[in-house]
């Protein structure tokens, strides 16, 4: 279970002094917390718990947090790059307070998601899919979660405008590895104006 939220202004990334990011998740029954502050002229700050595990992990120079974005605000920028054109962005530097690494996307293509009750979107949508360059903060040892064989599986971003007058935004991440799937929906989008569409609760 993880449960993220970023701070920023999508219509003036190129000119933020700063980009907030929370992220806390539970993971095998640990609580694991992330905070972010992120600059476009110097090194990210960055708070983790826990700090750090048992596990050997490929290191992160603080010179390499420089200017980068948090996994949501990548998102969201790869989107105002997009605009109105039907193209993905070429490859984007991302920190999540963990691991270090670069989006490098592919050609974007078409789709329809059909109605579900996880999301509040239905509808056509612009499919972005991209690859993860590793740059460090990632174990080095083979896992059920770090199995070579995963490294180069896509990760598909759904995006869409599900606001009038309004960006398109991610409704559906989706990644299938050696384990399992893993689907990310988005629940809710509330405008400037107040506006809030939200998705009805997932059957039990």
């Amino acid at each position: 279970t993880q449960f993220a939220e970023a701070d920023f202004d999508p219509r003036a990334l190129h000119i933020a002094p700063r980009i907030e990011y929370r992220s806390a998740s539970i993971f095998r029954s640990e609580p694991r917390d992330v905070r972010l502050s992120l600059f476009p002229d110097r090194p990210a700050d960055w708070w983790a718990s826990p700090e750090k595990d048992d596990e050997p992990r490929t290191p992160i120079d603080a010179a390499q947090t420089r200017g980068v974005f948090d996994p949501l605000t990548a998102s969201f920028l790869s989107l105002s790059r997009i605009g109105d054109s039907q193209t993905c962005p070429d490859q984007l530097p991302v920190f999540d307070g963990r691991r270090r690494f670069d989006a490098v996307f592919r050609p974007a293509q078409s789709e329809v998601l059909k109605a579900s009750s996880y999301s509040m979107f239905a509808g056509p949508t612009l499919v972005c899919r991209f690859v993860i360059k590793r740059l460090g903060g990632y174990i080095i040892r083979e896992t059920d979660w770090n199995r070579p064989e995963d490294r180069e599986r896509p990760i598909t971003v759904h995006l869409a405008s599900v606001l009038p007058g309004h960006p398109r935004v991610p409704v559906r991440i989706e990644s299938e590895l050696t384990l399992g799937s893993i689907i990310v929906h988005l629940v809710a989008a509330r405008a400037v104006s107040g506006e809030t569409r939200m998705a009805a609760l997932p059957p039990n």
